[in-house]
């Protein structure tokens, strides 16, 4: 039953900005019945006359904090709860920017296709525009996809926060002024995060946990840039270890849902473009769940903490500047020093492709000139049985070989004609430098032809 204690509470807290649902995570976290926390909110409708109260200027002055979070079993339940009362403007949120990407792929597809078809019918000119119409697309495309992924993420965000039921077209309207300020936010998250991951890891870690709420203090409360990632650290302050549990928890059960997903698709791989739609609302139906359950943490946190004036020091935000400062000179460094590095593997690994081209080519000859010699050999040995070399390479097999060498790279015969009126020959392969190498009867007792790999040091 409702008491004045919970009477005057709901009306303290009223004055002080908070929402209902607020109140209500505040006192069912407290062990209130929320038949109870219902009956005294209708008691309490109507009774407020009193302006509400501004926050205490003094940073940063706790008020009412209402003791531990929620379990991460509880707080999952009221995820599923607001996300299925939510759905329908969740889900039409979601699903627009993997529209997006639907139709530009099957775009490409198309351009692809015409593009073959334009090639197989010799039409290179019309071919090579529409390749360079795909590049602008796709540049074009990636930067409407990121505005549009950016945009469809604060939407989500106002279709949670308030407690009016609002559409989907009036999320993204009140979304479209906080675009760029949740771009922002993201972008000094990531430099502070990566740089801290650079620094031993576990620095990156916990500056992960401390700013994992910024882009909600931003829309939920105004507050921009650095001043919203620092007061995310300081809802977190007290509540890392609880922090990371639900954090961790809800990554197994996503774990296991992936799993599930994993399984579905292999199934339905046989039928590819069914697969990527199944993908398509798998992302449009997950992503909503996962930002209504950061949101609710984030919501339960300023319950637990209370209301609080927070302005962060000048040296807290100097030290975390020069956190940013260091994050991008490193990761420069770092660009710099891979790209030289890579550059001398690159040439390196060219210097050993030559060399071994060199080598190949070298013992490419010097099979070539074997051939020939065996050739000529063979044609003394049908002239000594026949009295005339023969007019061509053809006559020597089978009774001399089982068939004609042919050059081993190129697969094409050697070149044979006779000379001196059939008095002598000429048998000539052409070597990698593009010189022709001959032999005649005149060359048939040669010496042994060098090798062209170095001999073995003698032990």
């Amino acid at each position: 039953m409702a008491n004045q204690q919970l009477i005057d509470y709901i009306k303290q807290q009223l004055q002080l900005g908070k929402n209902q649902e607020e109140i209500k995570t505040i006192l069912l976290a407290k062990g209130w019945n929320e038949t109870d926390v219902m009956e005294a909110f209708n008691l309490v409708a109507g009774r407020i006359a009193s302006p509400p109260i501004p926050p205490s200027p003094a940073a940063p002055s706790y008020t009412t904090p209402s003791g531990s979070l929620p379990g991460a079993t509880a707080l999952l339940g009221e995820t599923w709860g607001l996300y299925k009362q939510r759905l329908k403007t969740l889900f039409t949120i979601a699903i627009i920017p993997q529209l997006m990407i639907f139709a530009f792929a099957g775009l490409l597809v198309i351009m692809g296709i015409t593009t073959a078809a334009l090639l197989v019918g010799k039409l290179q000119t019309m071919a090579g525009g529409i390749v360079i119409v795909s590049i602008l697309l796709g540049i074009l495309f990636f930067f409407a996809l990121l505005v549009v992924q950016l945009w469809s993420q604060v939407a989500l965000v106002y279709a949670l926060k308030d407690s009016e039921d609002i559409g989907s077209k009036e999320a993204y309207r009140r979304a479209r002024p906080k675009i760029f300020s949740f771009w922002w936010i993201s972008i000094l998250t990531g430099i502070i995060v990566g740089a801290g991951f650079l620094f031993f890891f576990i620095p990156g870690f916990i500056f992960s946990i401390w700013f994992t709420f910024a882009i909600y203090v931003l829309i939920a409360e105004d507050i921009k840039g650095m001043d919203a990632l620092l007061k995310s650290r300081e809802y977190v302050r007290g509540h890392f270890g609880s922090v990371f549990g639900r954090l961790l928890f809800l990554m197994i059960v996503l774990f296991g849902v992936f799993i599930l997903y994993f399984l579905a698709s292999l199934l339905l791989s046989f039928v590819p473009i069914f697969g990527q739609i199944v993908g398509f609302l798998f992302t449009a139906l997950l992503t909503p769940f996962v930002i209504a359950y950061y949101f609710l943490l984030y919501r339960q946190l300023k319950a637990v903490k209370g209301e609080f004036a927070f302005t962060p020091s000048a040296k807290t935000k100097t030290i975390f500047s020069l956190v940013i400062i260091a994050g991008v000179i490193i990761s420069v460094v770092l660009m710099i020093v891979s790209t030289v590095v890579v550059s001398n593997l690159i040439k390196k690994q060219g210097e050993q492709e030559k060399k071994l081209e060199a080598l190949e080519e070298a013992a490419t000859d010097y099979w070539r000139e074997f051939d020939i010699n065996e050739i000529a050999r063979y044609l003394a040995l049908y002239a000594d049985n026949h009295g005339v070399f023969p007019d061509s390479l053809e006559r020597l097999v089978p009774d001399y070989f089982y068939s004609i060498p042919v050059d081993r790279k190129t697969n094409q015969p050697y070149k044979y004609q006779l000379k001196d009126e059939g008095k002598d020959f000429e048998v000539c392969a052409i070597l990698s430098n593009g010189s022709e190498k001959c032999v005649n009867a005149k060359d048939i007792y040669y010496p042994p032809l060098p090798s062209p790999f170095p001999s073995s040091p003698a032990f």
